[in-house]
């Protein structure tokens, strides 16, 4: 996702830390889909604006054509980025054993 914030000035890529995952960072505004069963969204498209360290993502979602500002319990919904992340480039000297 690095890649995505050199070609775009406006995204930045925000390191987020979960237990037994390092170096992870996501592109923060990005595009999202939610699942939460909270407010009952399922695939619904939003733009992820921040990470609270309370326990919230900042979103904002398009409903009946304005914008409305949401904040979603972490623990009880799930996002993925709607732009994938481009493919590593290929390592030659990396062998699997087996």
């Amino acid at each position: 996702m690095a890649a995505a914030s050199r070609r775009n000035p406006a995204v930045n890529p925000v390191a987020v830390s979960w237990p037994g995952v390092k170096g992870t960072t996501m592109d923060i505004p990005g595009k999202v889909s939610l699942y939460c069963p909270l407010i009952d969204a399922s695939g619904t498209v939003a733009k992820l604006i921040a990470i609270s360290p309370h326990g919230y993502y900042h979103l904002e979602v398009s409903i009946k054509g304005r914008t409305h500002t949401m904040f979603v319990p972490i623990a009880h919904s799930a996002l993925y980025f709607a732009v994938p992340e481009q493919a590593a480039e290929s390592d030659d000297s990396f062998e699997i054993e087996r």
